[in-house]
């Protein structure tokens, strides 16, 4: 049984998602969905992490049809034609705590939900459907896209240093949210750019920039943040991650006109940093993407784009933002991006998130 457990601080209504995954036909028959549920409460009543007095006569008990479960469990959203509620994040009666946020069809506060919904053909990749990746944005200069952003409140985004060694007048930059493909979407104006102070155009250390937009937005299915890992969150080797964004498909190519999702492989530090890899290109601010065969990667007009990847259950964290690589998709010279884990105490610093 998976329990998906919503509550707010004070007189608590709790509302949340059931799913029963039985073998046993004897056990399905004779146990009904309520008596299932009045079991758990009972337990959940007595376990170490509950501090609520349980009034199990007052809770109410409705179906949702399977395509609107299935797409709650793995993009966090129901079809707009559901009545019932949003949740983001996976409770089992053994967890340290429970809290978490209420998501309604017209509350999309919350960060992290998203996710691959393949529809077709980044490098090696697929068109990503409306609504996968609502924190992508794009970055256009001068009306025209030149790289890649994450949306990471409804004021900052996350991009890359290096987009903006060239074209620095903000008034000339706008971001545009809410849409897969580049024609479409209004441009938003753009208050701040502020690059690292540590930044080296030369070797793309500390390669990260952060965008204020004049105007704070408004989430909606279609936009929504990513969520930052902590400083302290470990993203280990081989781990799967996907990096998103309008770029080439082949090298030198032109930014596709659909967004481009495709998913990579965390590539251990010391390999990335060998002699057959980067070498000493390879610093602590960076973290390497790909596969050593190449196939897929990120291209040009990607850069300051996010590279993504799911924890606890489902919700989505910025690992990095598309720095840099020799060629696209090269066997040995896998994407190379801004490690976030790295410079989170740069962006809290900037932005208080």
């Amino acid at each position: 049984m998976l329990l998906l457990l919503f509550y707010r601080p004070g007189s608590v209504i709790v509302q949340f998602v059931l799913l029963f995954n039985t073998t046993n036909e004897e056990t399905t028959k004779l146990l009904t969905t309520d008596s299932v549920f009045q079991i758990f409460l009972e337990n959940f009543g007595t376990s170490s992490w509950s501090s609520f007095r349980i009034d199990t006569n007052s809770f109410n008990i409705s179906a949702i049809s399977i395509s609107d479960a299935e797409n709650l469990l793995h993009t966090g959203l129901i079809s707009s034609t559901s009545s019932s509620n949003i949740w983001t994040t996976t409770v089992s009666p053994n967890s340290a705590s429970v809290s978490s946020t209420i998501i309604t069809l017209q509350d999309f506060t919350g960060c992290g939900i998203g996710g691959p919904l393949v529809t077709e053909r980044i490098v090696g990749g697929t068109a990503a459907a409306l609504g996968s990746w609502p924190w992508q944005a794009s970055l256009h200069y001068n009306g025209n896209h030149k790289c890649g952003a994450s949306l990471i409140s409804n004021t900052w985004l996350v991009s890359a240093a290096h987009c903006f060694t060239k074209y620095k007048d903000v008034t000339l930059w706008t971001v545009i949210l809410g849409t897969i493909t580049l024609s479409n979407g209004k441009g938003l104006d753009v208050k701040e750019i502020i690059i690292n102070e540590n930044y080296i155009t030369s070797d793309y250390v500390y390669d990260i920039a952060l965008l204020r937009l004049l105007t704070p937005i408004q989430f909606t299915k279609h936009i929504r943040p990513v969520c930052l890992p902590e400083k302290s969150t470990f993203f280990p080797d081989n781990t799967t991650c996907y990096v998103t964004g309008w770029g080439s498909t082949v090298s030198g190519g032109s930014p596709s006109v659909t967004l481009q999702q495709a998913h990579v492989k965390i590539i251990n530090y010391g390999l990335c940093s060998s002699a057959a890899m980067y070498g000493s290109l390879i610093r602590p601010s960076m973290i390497c993407a790909g596969y050593v065969e190449g196939g897929i990667d990120s291209c040009q007009g990607d850069s300051g784009g996010p590279l993504v990847t799911t924890l606890f259950n489902g919700t989505w964290y910025l690992v990095g933002s598309v720095s840099y690589g020799i060629g696209c998709a090269l066997p040995n010279k896998p994407g190379v991006y801004s490690r976030t884990t790295y410079l989170r105490s740069w962006i809290t610093e900037k932005t208080g998130l």
